[in-house]
Parts: C-alpha cells; structure tokens; sequence
C-alpha cells in the first residue's frame, strides 16, 4: 500500500490556547492504515428555517464549503389542510392537485425555501433530508394514514415539479417533541405505518416508482439517555429494530450531537449523585450515547447520519457563539462525532443567513468565524471514498486524531486532523504514518486555514502544536 502512495495530505487540524513553551514529553498517536472503521461520505449543512430562494448565506455555503448532503424542513404547518373538508378536496395520493399545490408554495416563502434548496441538492447529486418540526392543523392523530398522506403529497410534489427525490424523512426529535412527541413504541408505528402507505399507494404509481425516501430510525435530541437507569431507560431504537417490517423501511440511523459541555473533555465514569436527571454536559454519556447509535446502525448495515451537529441546539441568543470558546465546544462534538459515532455523513446546525447559529459574525456577515474553517477543514479537505480509519487519542493532554484513507486519481491518499483541546501548546509523536509526500493546514484563534510548508512528519517525528 505504500509503495502505491503518490501524494500524502497531512492536514493539521490543530487548536491551541496559550504560549507554553516548555514541553516536557511528546504524546504519542498511532495511526492504523489497514484497520478501516467506516465509511465516510463528508459535512452538509440544515437548512430549514429561511424565506424564499437561497439566501446569501446558503448560497455562500454551497460555493464555499464542500456540501455533500442537506436537511430541509417539511413545514406541514403551512404544507396540510386546515380542517378535513381541504383534505378531502385537495390531499388525494392518486390524482394530485397540482394547481392547488402551486399556489401554496407562490404564498409560502418557506415551502419556496425547501423547494428551492432540493432542486439544488438534486443537480448536486446530494442526498436529501426531508424532516417536519410542527404538525398540520389536521389531521391532529400523529400516526393516521391521513398523516401519511399529508405528506406523501409534498414528496410527489417536489418530485413532480423539482425534479427532487428525497432520499429521508423524520419528524425532528419525536423523542423529546421537537414539536411532535413520539414514544419509542409510537416512533415505530409511524416508520411502519408510513412505509406501508408510500409503498403501496404511491409507489405502486408508475410514475412514483423511482421515489427513493426511506425513514430515519431516531433523529433524536442527543445521543445519550438522559434519565436512569442507564442505558435501559430509553432504548429508542429498540421497537422498531426489532420490527422486520418497520426496519424494512428505515434508510438510516439518524441522532443529534448536542451537549452544552465539554463533550470530549469529561471524566471517563458516570457521575449521578442522587436523582434521576443526568446533566446534560455530562460527556462520558454523549459518547457511550454515541457508541450505542453507531453500533445500532452498523448491526443493521445502515449508515449512520450525524444530522444536527453543534453545542447548544437551542442556545436563546447568539450572544457567545462566534466566539474561540464556543468554537472550541463546538469542535469537539465535530471531532468526537467522528471518532466516537463513525457516520456515514455528519449536518452542521444551520446553514442559514441571519440565524443565530450562522457561522458568519453577524457583525459583518462576510466573515466566517472559527467554526466555519474548522468545518472547511473537516469537510472540504476529504479523500474520494473516505474510510474512517483507527487511530488511538490521548486524554491527558487532551489531542485526538481521527483519520481517512481514500484516493486521488486513482492513487492512495490520507487525511489526518490532529485537535488539541489541552490549554497549553503540545507535543506529538505520530506511528504509524505511511511514507509519502505531505502538505498541511493549520486553523487556530489567530490562524485560519494556514498553509504549513516544509511539512515532512514521519513515524516517531515529534510535531508541535
């Protein structure tokens, strides 16, 4: 395999704070080449909450990151019938109304919104992801057929008119009712209710037939249980993967990465005193919760989809989150999403002009914050057919390595990203590392996306960052 190499990217993702200049032992990492864990497909963005064609911001997204998957929003608020007598009339699976649908979405800058974003997605080759915050004002059961064919109905829509195949659908976080509470048992029922109708009263249509959307299996909250005991509490996968005919219509493992701590910097032990709630910065049970959604998927030769990535989902201003410290944060549920879940494909929480979580400072909105070029370097700067491949992480200092193999026209290539979260510069010592020929870039509170020349890092090779 070394012998094949002919160009060798070794990207630093490298973060540090202060000036420490004395360093009194290398950390050593080892790299794993033929050990590959996963594959990965690469970063994509939500963009669900907007008016209208793309935004500047969305827009500036598609040209300047490397977009490779995109979640919008299914606005059934707006998209279903007010009362039984519109449904009756205007919601028909076998005759759709497409006048009726068209003049909708002419009145609805949000229905325009994820429109228009899917038909992008569709020239891009990217998948889709179709999810619903808020329900329609009817019908008001969750898991009535009525409610399959509300939504069936956009499906073919945007099918029809955009060209748009959705890859995915979900309700957004049924599991705490982010606005729609499903339990574990009811999540089940609608992923096989629904699957059931698509199949066979729109799919059976022969110009439906090539319609592709699948359910998500949890695109849940956070990745952990956050109740005891643990980790029986509330295994929300459980129903339904042991369902044959529910899982028969699951595209996807789908969770949330949420965690308003230090994901990656917690002890490794539980630490409940007394009660039944586990703080949610508790990071030991994000990264169990992660590892258990990852096994799921791969039990189930399903990819998993990190599909809402970030801090603080429901952060109440945007006060704070351009700054280094929330970067920081942020980046450790970028980086230990990827080595603790291994998903096939990982959605930044949110790709969207004037939203408080845009990754442009909304004091001059031409400029990305640090979280923008951590994602750029996560994303842009991948292998075609990346495998996650096995590295080891050091927890004291902080330094993680995570890693793809891949290849560049038709020769082997690797991307490393080495993140220190420690307080202190540090150094390491990388095994492991295949011979080759080598570039870098470096992202840290005061350099973005730094080209590093003269990079020649070997086996053994002490690396300071």
């Amino acid at each position: 395999m070394v012998n094949k190499l002919l160009v060798f990217f070794f990207f630093f993702l490298i973060t540090y704070l202060g000036n420490s200049t004395t360093i009194l032992a290398a950390t050593q990492l080892t790299l794993t080449p033929a050990n590959e864990l996963y594959n990965f497909s690469g970063w994509g963005g939500n963009i669900c909450w907007g008016n209208g064609d793309l935004d500047t911001g969305s827009v500036r997204y598609f040209n300047e990151l490397d977009v490779k998957i995109v979640r919008l929003r299914l606005a059934l608020n707006f998209w279903g019938p007010s009362d039984q007598n519109s449904f009756n009339t205007h919601y028909s699976v076998s005759n759709l109304d497409l006048t009726y649908f068209d003049n909708l979405v002419r009145n609805n800058p949000q229905l325009q919104q994820t429109l228009n974003v899917a038909k992008r997605a569709k020239t891009l080759n990217i998948p889709i992801i179709l999810s619903s915050w808020d329900p329609p004002a009817y019908p008001t059961d969750k898991l009535s057929v009525e409610m399959h064919q509300v939504i069936s109905t956009f499906i073919m829509y945007a099918y029809e008119r955009y060209g748009a195949n959705i890859d995915y659908y979900s309700f957004n976080e049924a599991d705490i009712g982010i606005n729609v509470l499903f339990s574990k048992e009811e999540h089940r029922d609608f992923i096989k209710g629904f699957g059931n109708f698509f199949k066979n009263n729109v799919k059976s249509q022969s110009k439906y037939q090539n319609l592709k959307t699948k359910l998500l299996l949890g695109d849940v909250g956070k990745p952990f249980v956050f109740r005891n005991p643990w980790p029986d509490y509330n295994k929300y996968w459980e129903p339904t993967i042991n369902d044959p005919q529910a899982m028969s219509y699951v595209g996807a493992v789908s969770v949330h990465t949420y965690n308003k701590g230090d994901a990656l910097l917690y002890p490794d032990q539980p630490n409940i005193s007394g009660g039944n709630e586990v703080p949610i910065s508790n990071g030991y049970y994000w990264r169990e919760g992660l590892k258990w959604w990852s096994q799921v998927a791969k039990d189930h030769n399903l990819p998993l989809i990190l599909a809402e990535v970030g801090t603080d989902g429901s952060a109440p201003s945007e006060s704070g989150l351009h700054t280094w410290d929330y970067a920081l944060k942020d980046l450790q549920t970028y980086i230990g999403g990827l080595y603790y879940g291994q998903p096939e494909s990982m959605l930044y929480w949110s790709y969207i002009e004037n939203n408080r979580y845009s990754l442009y400072d909304s004091a001059n909105n031409l400029t990305p914050d640090s979280r923008f070029w951590f994602i750029k370097q996560l994303g842009n700067i991948l292998p075609n057919h990346a495998k996650g491949i096995q590295t080891t992480i050091s927890k004291d200092p902080p330094i993680y390595l995570v890693a793809f193999k891949g290849d560049l026209n038709g020769q082997t290539q690797y991307v490393l990203h080495l993140a220190n979260f420690s307080s202190t510069d540090q150094a390491v010592s990388l095994a492991g590392v295949p011979t080759g020929t080598y570039e870098g870039l470096k992202t840290s509170q005061t350099e973005k996306f730094k080209c590093l020349s003269n990079l020649i890092p070997v086996s053994g090779q002490l690396l300071n960052l």
